[in-house]
C-alpha cells in the first residue's frame, strides 16, 4: 500500500510537471514527501560511484533508495507519457476551466504549507521576497533558443531545479526557453530515432540537475526549514500571477503551426469569453482535492 501510494503521489507530480505554472514539487510538498524525495536523491552519491567503478556494483546499488525512488519515478514517468496529450487537450479545449482548477490546487496548497511554519519579521521577509521572484519568473515572455543537443541538456538541468522546486513550474521554465512544445511534441511520438536522441539528452540533464540542486535544496531545509518554507509559500503564491484564470491575449505571433502568446493581462472574471461563475465552482473542486488530500495524508501519517 506504501509503494501504491507512492506511485499515485509520483503521478500526481507527473501531470503537475507538464503543466506550465504548476510545480511538482508543490505536489510532493503538500503530500507530505517533500523532505524524503530530497534524502532519497541524496542517496544517489559519490559513494555509489566508488563502488560501482571499483565493481562492488551490487553495494554501490543498494545504496540507492529504490523502495521509494521506483514507485514515485514510475508513477512520475507513467503521467509524462501518457497524460501529455490529455493536458494539451485539455489546455485547448477547456482553458477557462483547466487553469481555473489549477489556480484552485496552487491557492490551496500555499495555505497547506504555511501552516507549517510561524509567521514572525524575518520569516515575513522571506516569504515576500519569494512571492516577488516567483512573480517576476512567471512573468518573462517566451523566448525562442536553439534545438542544439547541448542547449536541450542545459535545458533539462533548468527544467528539473524547477520542477523540485515549489511554486516555480519546470515546465514553464521550458516554456520560457522555447523549448516546451519541441520537447512535449516530441514525447508524442517518442519512439523516433532522433526523438530518442533528444530525450536521452534531456534525461542526462535532468539527471545532473536534480542530484545537484536536490542536495542544495536538503541543506537549505536542514539549516533553515521554516525559512525555506516561508520562501516557497511565497514562490507558490507568486506563481499564481501565471496561473490566473482570466486572461486576454494582448499580442501574439505565429511560429509555424504554433501560436506564441507575447504579451497577455490579467482582467476580471466577468471581462473575459466564458462562464465564470462555473469556473468559480472549479477553483473551489481544486481547493477542495488539496485540502483533502492534505488530511488523508495527515491520517496515514498519523
Amino acid at each position: 500500500m506504501t509503494k501504491f501510494l507512492l506511485f499515485l503521489k509520483g503521478l500526481f507530480m507527473g501531470a503537475a510537471d507538464i503543466i506550465p505554472g504548476v510545480s511538482g514539487g508543490s505536489i510532493a510538498l503538500i503530500t507530505g514527501i517533500y523532505e524524503d524525495f530530497l534524502e532519497a536523491i541524496h542517496s544517489i552519491n559519490i559513494d555509489v560511484v566508488k563502488d560501482i567503478f571499483s565493481g562492488k556494483i551490487i553495494k554501490g546499488i543498494k545504496r540507492i533508495h529504490w523502495d521509494f525512488l521506483l514507485p514515485l519515478f514510475l508513477g512520475i514517468l507513467t503521467a509524462i507519457f501518457t497524460m501529455a496529450k490529455l493536458m494539451h487537450y485539455l489546455l485547448e479545449t477547456y482553458e477557462l476551466y483547466t487553469w481555473s482548477l489549477f489556480f484552485g490546487l496552487i491557492l490551496a496548497s500555499a495555505f497547506v504549507i504555511s501552516k507549517q511554519w510561524e509567521m514572525e519579521k524575518t520569516r515575513f521577509v522571506i516569504f515576500v521576497f519569494g512571492g516577488i521572484l516567483s512573480f517576476i519568473i512567471v512573468g518573462l515572455v517566451p523566448i525562442q533558443t536553439p534545438e542544439a543537443l547541448w542547449f536541450i541538456f542545459l535545458a533539462g538541468v533548468i527544467a528539473i531545479c524547477a520542477m523540485i522546486l515549489p511554486g516555480i513550474s519546470g515546465a514553464f521554465l521550458l516554456l520560457i526557453m522555447g523549448k516546451y512544445h519541441y520537447i512535449t511534441g516530441i514525447l508524442k511520438d517518442p519512439f523516433r530515432m532522433d526523438h530518442i536522441v533528444v530525450l536521452i539528452v534531456f534525461a542526462l540533464g535532468c539527471g545532473v540537475g536534480i542530484i545537484g540542486f536536490s542536495r542544495v535544496l536538503r541543506w537549505v531545509l536542514h539549516r533553515w526549514h521554516k525559512g525555506t518554507l516561508a520562501f516557497l509559500t511565497g514562490m507558490m503564491l507568486g506563481s499564481l500571477r501565471r496561473i490566473w484564470p482570466y486572461k486576454v491575449i494582448l499580442e501574439e505571433e505565429i511560429l509555424g503551426d504554433k501560436v506564441i502568446i507575447l504579451k497577455e493581462a490579467a482582467v476580471f472574471p466577468w471581462q473575459i469569453e466564458g462562464n465564470y461563475l462555473l469556473s468559480f465552482l472549479f477553483i473551489l473542486i481544486g481547493m477542495l482535492l488539496i485540502l483533502g488530500l492534505d488530511k488523508f495524508s495527515k491520517n496515514k501519517m498519523g
